[in-house]
């Protein structure tokens, strides 16, 4: 944007109160619908993948950032 000085295609304002209701509304809707997956899986007793790095981390503590 600062090459091209075409600040006009970002047009930034402040959220009203019905389009910041939908974002609270949606981070709520999504953290309930990941508590209601675990939930489902955990009932039907399937477990989900790890991934590998942490794995590897638990195996190995020498590769710990700590």
């Amino acid at each position: 944007m600062t090459v091209t000085d075409d600040w006009d295609l970002i047009r930034v304002r402040v959220p009203s109160l019905r389009e910041f209701g939908w974002v609270v509304g949606g981070v709520v809707g999504i953290v309930f619908a990941a508590a209601a997956v675990g939930q489902l899986l955990a009932a039907f007793g399937i477990e989900v993948a790890q991934n590998q790095v942490v794995v590897v981390g638990q195996e190995n503590p020498r590769f710990s950032s700590t």
